[in-house]
């Protein structure tokens, strides 16, 4: 799943005009996520943002944009959990219609056979 992410964020970063090797996006996310732990901001956000940012600067990639492109995939984890979230909400009740559904069924059922009994 990393590595998906990874190779996400090199996408991005290309849209962005960052050209490195995949190795060197390999070995900067994997730190910029290792900073993020510590736990000195909320889920790391802004830690990763200049942790990454600053990995990359050697390499020839201003700090700005390393820090836009760290910001739009956090905006991208955020809305992808806002959606799931709202997915959840709406498929959720329809589940929990059918739930009470099934056992007002059973109720009816069982109600049916105690008095033919």
């Amino acid at each position: 799943m990393q590595v998906w992410f990874v190779v996400l964020n090199i996408f991005i970063g290309q849209s962005l005009g960052i050209d490195v090797a995949g190795a060197v996006w390999f070995f900067t996310w994997s730190l910029a996520k290792v900073a993020a732990l510590v736990p000195i901001s909320l889920g790391g956000l802004a830690v990763r943002d200049a942790a990454f940012a600053a990995l990359i600067a050697p390499f020839g990639v201003p700090l700005t944009t390393g820090v836009v492109a760290s910001l739009i995939w956090q905006s991208i984890v955020i809305s992808g959990g806002l959606a799931a979230g709202a997915l959840s909400l709406v498929l959720g009740e329809d589940a929990r219609s059918a739930l009470r559904l099934r056992a007002a069924r059973r109720t009816n059922v069982e109600s049916s056979w105690r008095k033919s009994v």
